[in-house]
């Protein structure tokens, strides 16, 4: 593996722009860097841990600088103008958070996760569906899937980007998703509905309080330990939690269509299935809500687009990682845990689902735990 800094990124989009006028997009950087021999097999450590709870403005920047770029997956992508979050989220993970840089010419591309920029300060030009958009310091903007966009980070300015899987989104923030709140609706029109290009965006007058949840997204999606995955998920749904609170009155939503949202009534049915995935059962539902069985199917089909067994065996499988990365319970015991009253009906929903056992997938993180140890 080869690995640089952010810094030495942001030094030579920089120097090239002093030198020649013009901007470099991220790849051609690095290519630069490689040439002149400027990458290392050493990836750096950052000692996020012995950070205070709080930082101030350059202690926090003076750590983003250091953050490590693992290489390789950036300059073998044959398609840099596709990104995908198989590519760019670490395994194992559901968020990723990383820094648009001044000086860098960033292509229009689109991808097939959810990515949230904000601008921590200075300002930021951003193209989205072919409308410019200038955001300045407090400003979030959130972009669906499969959107084309491209964003300039202006001179001098800190502009963060954390990027979300949409594949495991229901899973992890399912609760969030049985709202009824603009942001709920943005989020399960742009997971159960067409790959319709549309953002949402916010302004939070800078807030300190938002400031720090993002460093503590920023400082957990950068800590590689057993509790940093669901400690940087959590952040995140206070952050959205935060937004709506303070801030959603005067969002926008940008290419939402009214008559294409999701059914108000399937969100607690959402909501019902997230609290009780271990047992529940079509039956139950119908039971529950006094809806016949093949309506709740026909629900699923138009609200999500998948079957009532596919949407509950999702939830199942995140929580089942979740288990293997953070626990020692047994395979029989996680099965157990997730409802599966069997340990071969699990191992072989697991295989499906993953592409790999339950004790192969627990085998690739202690290995990457281990080597992470040893830094």
């Amino acid at each position: 593996m080869l690995y640089t800094t952010i810094q030495d990124i942001a030094h030579t989009l920089e120097q090239h722009h002093q030198v020649h006028h013009s901007n470099l997009n991220f790849v051609q950087a690095l290519k630069i860097l490689k040439k002149n021999g400027m990458l290392t097999d050493e990836k750096t450590r950052n000692s996020w841990n012995k950070l205070p709870e709080k930082w101030d403005d350059s202690v926090f920047e003076s750590y983003i600088n250091q953050l490590p770029v693992e290489v390789d997956y950036i300059l073998n992508n044959e398609k840099p103008s596709e990104i995908t979050e198989k590519v760019l989220i670490p395994y194992g993970r559901d968020v990723f958070a990383f820094i648009h840089l001044p000086y860098q010419n960033d292509i229009l591309h689109e991808h097939n996760y959810f990515e949230i920029n904000y601008v921590y300060r200075g300002a930021l030009t951003q193209i989205i569906s072919n409308e410019t958009r200038l955001m300045n310091e407090g400003d979030f903007c959130i972009i669906s899937p499969f959107t084309q966009h491209s964003v300039l980070a202006a001179k001098d300015s800190l502009v963060l980007s954390i990027q979300l899987r949409k594949t495991t989104f229901d899973a992890i923030f399912g609760s969030f998703l049985a709202k009824t709140d603009l942001l709920a609706i943005f989020f399960k029109n742009t997971l159960y509905e067409t790959n319709q290009s549309n953002y949402l965006y916010f302004h939070t007058d800078n807030n300190d309080n938002i400031k720090m949840l993002i460093q503590n997204i920023v400082r957990e999606a950068n800590t590689d330990d057993n509790y940093s995955s669901t400690c940087c998920n959590g952040y995140v749904q206070i952050l959205f939690s935060t937004l709506l609170r303070k801030y959603g009155k005067s969002a926008l939503y940008y290419g939402f269509n009214e008559q294409d949202s999701i059914d108000t009534d399937f969100t607690f049915i959402l909501e019902y299935i997230t609290q009780h995935y271990r047992t529940v059962t079509l039956d139950e539902l119908s039971e529950f809500f006094h809806y016949s069985k093949p309506y709740l199917s026909s629900l699923f089909k138009k609200n999500m687009n998948q079957t009532f067994v596919n949407v509950l065996r999702n939830i199942k499988m995140r929580h089942a990682l979740d288990f293997l990365a953070n626990t020692e319970k047994t395979i029989e015991e996680i099965g157990i845990e997730v409802g599966y009253n069997s340990t071969d009906h699990f191992s072989r929903s697991f295989k499906q689902y993953n592409h790999c056992s339950p004790s192969e997938f627990r085998k690739k993180i202690r290995e990457q735990q281990g080597r992470l140890s040893l830094r």
